[in-house]
């Protein structure tokens, strides 16, 4: 709900309804971070439109704004990348302990915990800095590209 309005204030900007005009008749344009009661109860009437309609609306309007911020490709690579290192033998060392413990009927709670926290935290500290490098370089990625997003 909170991000369909967002988008909704951002297609009201984009078409001017919260243009003012100044008394020497200047039209200035207005943007607002939070439209306010006011500005919700006035979109129907405005723009003669449900707000599903508007909803709609803004979420076409918008999808273009947040194509360019969020590349769905390289979002999924740094996920992939930043989390495998570490999931991945971690995972391999809880099936091995599993299969352990099935073929000894060893039932400790402990027994499988421990050692798979410890190639977690080695896996950190090995991969650590490539993971947060991973992740520096895609946050200064996304700060560049705010320009683009700026009309």
């Amino acid at each position: 709900m909170l991000l369909a309005r967002i988008l909704l204030i951002r297609f009201l900007e984009d078409h001017g309804f919260f243009d003012e005009t100044t008394p020497d008749g200047v039209i200035r344009r207005r943007y607002l971070c939070n439209g306010g009661v006011e500005a919700f109860q006035g979109m129907r009437s405005y723009f003669n439109h449900s707000y599903m309609r508007l909803i709609e609306e803004a979420y076409r309007s918008g999808a273009t704004h947040y194509a360019a911020a969020f590349n769905e490709t390289e979002l999924d690579w740094v996920l992939a990348l930043g989390s495998a290192p570490l999931l991945i033998p971690t995972l391999v060392v809880g099936v091995l302990l599993g299969m352990v413990q099935a073929a000894t009927s060893i039932n400790e709670a402990t027994l499988s915990f421990v050692p798979k926290l410890i190639v977690f935290a080695v896996c950190l500290a090995l991969f650590g800095g490539a993971i947060l490098m991973l992740l520096v370089d895609l946050t200064q990625d996304m700060f560049a590209r705010i320009p683009e997003l700026v009309r």
